[in-house]
């Protein structure tokens, strides 16, 4: 069973990283992306994820996933004007947006305790199946917008 919010999550980790995201695609794809509440969230199987490490004690992750077809058109309105979406520029899309997100979550929680630093993203096409929520503490936000739905992990906080 997935946890909406780990009760170990400080609640102002969770609003940073919510607002985080939300503020990066409306930046950064001009496209407005709303958290969706966990009973509601549908989230369909996801194909990419881009992973950041944090650095903080303990150390965690935030993961970032999407259906290829959510990151195609997230990636498309990104790189508006690009010739051709090579599943490497899609990828590179995903990778900056994971970092935009964690940065602007770093930056949010500056001055407490919560604040950390943060790796660059990794970008992969398959998940490491020993990484899983059911072996960490995690808080799993789902979120949607007109291209689709998507996930983003904070593990071990």
């Amino acid at each position: 069973m997935e946890p909406s919010a780990s009760p170990s999550f400080p609640r102002e980790v969770i609003e940073a990283f919510v607002g985080a995201t939300v503020a990066a695609f409306q930046e950064l794809t001009d496209t407005v992306v709303e958290r969706i509440p966990f009973a509601e969230a549908r989230t369909p199987n996801t194909d990419v994820y881009a992973t950041i490490v944090l650095r903080h004690e303990p150390p965690g992750r935030m993961i970032l996933s999407f259906p290829v077809a959510t990151l195609e058109s997230l990636a498309g309105r990104y790189l508006a004007g690009a010739a051709a979406l090579t599943p490497e520029l899609v990828d590179d899309a995903a990778g900056e947006f994971a970092n935009v997100i964690a940065g602007q979550a770093k930056t949010m929680l500056k001055g407490t305790p919560d604040h950390f630093l943060l790796s660059t993203p990794l970008v992969v096409r398959e998940r490491d199946s020993r990484s899983g929520p059911e072996r960490e503490s995690t808080a799993i936000l789902h979120f949607e917008c007109d291209a689709g739905n998507f996930r983003l992990e904070i593990v071990h906080w």
